[in-house]
């Protein structure tokens, strides 16, 4: 049950830091920061999001496959998700730093690329150690946790 509590608590923070920094931080840089009005920096953020969400589409396939096919001593999952952790956390981090909004967007898609780099290969792990009798009630877990954690933010 380890396990599903550090799965449990991953998809809640990673939900609230993630898309708390999207629909509050990011917003405030383009208007504040960059000068931008309400109509621009909606018209931005609405750019920036569909970029991410198809690079998305691509890595999590992309990751998810090389994934079950990686042999090392860290284990099949593990170096997938601390360099995905490393590249999110970089490009998070990166997001207060640049002065535009092609800047603002490169580091949002790098962060996305980053982000599914560690989700992808978490959910793998549930097929991977629990139990198959329990799998649909852990996915379920996670998913609704997930949800709470991007309602609580909005």
């Amino acid at each position: 049950m380890a396990l599903c509590r550090r799965l449990h608590a991953f998809a809640v923070l990673s939900g609230i830091a993630f898309f708390g920094t999207m629909s509050v931080l990011v917003p405030q840089r383009l208007r504040a920061d960059l000068g931008m009005g309400a109509v621009e920096s909606t018209a931005a953020l609405g750019a920036i999001n569909s970029a991410g969400s198809i690079a998305s589409i691509f890595i999590a396939l992309f990751v998810g496959a090389l994934s079950d096919r990686t042999r090392s001593r860290w284990g099949k999952r593990t170096p997938w998700i601390f360099t995905g952790a490393f590249i999110y956390g970089i490009c998070f981090w990166s997001l207060s730093r640049p002065s535009s909004a092609l800047l603002i967007a490169i580091f949002y898609i790098l962060a996305l690329v980053g982000l599914n780099m560690v989700q992808a290969p978490i959910y793998a792990l549930i097929s991977d150690r629990v139990e198959e009798s329990s799998r649909a009630t852990v996915s379920a877990a996670i998913a609704a946790i997930a949800v709470l954690g991007i309602k609580r933010v909005k």
